[in-house]
């Protein structure tokens, strides 16, 4: 693989975990909008504050220290699972809705990237190719989580180019760009134009997908 083309999704590798740290510690700043903490399930039906108080306990749960990253998963989990009950009650305000929704996101990028580093650590860049190779089944369905259960997540673009990566290293030519056309086609318009992401890191990493695509053409000539 081009040497120029693994320090460039390094990069973006190193990007997206800083700002997976800073949006942990904006998301746990910005979780302001709750009532009675000792609340352990809903009082009322169609409370949302309820929901609220036990989307919020998961959530600082699992940003507690010395926590383990299976039960991380199981609190976010849990977390983003109370915020959309929290969601579906009726009449819920236009504001409060909007925070709700925030809080789903960044939760989801919190979970999203705990799996993505899971993976990554697996095959990660400074490893010999055979190391890659040998793990890369297994860091597969980690990536393909992401993309299945998170699909709106940052993590979920990076997830899309290390699945198509782990394909490489392991010569299936034909799913390694299954796995790239996928990507690219979400962030193409009808008309065949790129669809411009709002973060740079992101763009950069269609960009590569766009290139290791053009590069499997002649591989996958070869082998057949």
């Amino acid at each position: 693989m081009n040497q120029n083309n693994i320090r460039t999704i390094s990069v973006l590798f190193i990007c997206l975990c800083f700002m997976g740290c800073a949006l942990f510690h904006k998301s746990g700043d910005q979780k302001l909008l709750k009532t009675d903490k000792s609340s352990e399930h809903p009082q009322h039906e169609h409370s949302v504050s309820s929901y609220l108080n036990i989307a919020n306990g998961y959530y600082n749960q699992a940003a507690a220290p010395d926590v383990s990253t299976v039960r991380k998963l199981e609190l976010y989990e849990l977390s983003i699972e109370n915020y959309k009950k929290a969601l579906q009650v009726h009449e819920i305000e236009s504001e409060t809705k909007a925070k709700i929704e925030l809080y789903i996101k960044e939760t989801e990028e919190l979970l999203a990237k705990i799996r993505y580093d899971a993976g990554y650590t697996l095959v990660p860049f400074d490893a010999d190719m055979e190391k890659r190779k040998t793990n890369a089944p297994k860091a597969i369905p980690y990536f393909q989580k992401i993309v299945d259960d998170l699909p709106n997540t940052d993590y979920a673009v990076l997830s899309y180019v290390q699945l198509g990566l782990c394909y490489e290293y392991l010569e299936k030519w034909d799913d390694a760009e299954r796995v790239y056309k996928e990507l690219i086609s979400k962030y193409t318009d009808e008309l065949g134009n790129p669809i411009t992401h709002p973060s740079e890191i992101i763009n950069q990493a269609i960009k590569f997908a766009r290139e290791r695509l053009k590069n499997l053409l002649p591989r996958m000539l070869i082998s057949s």
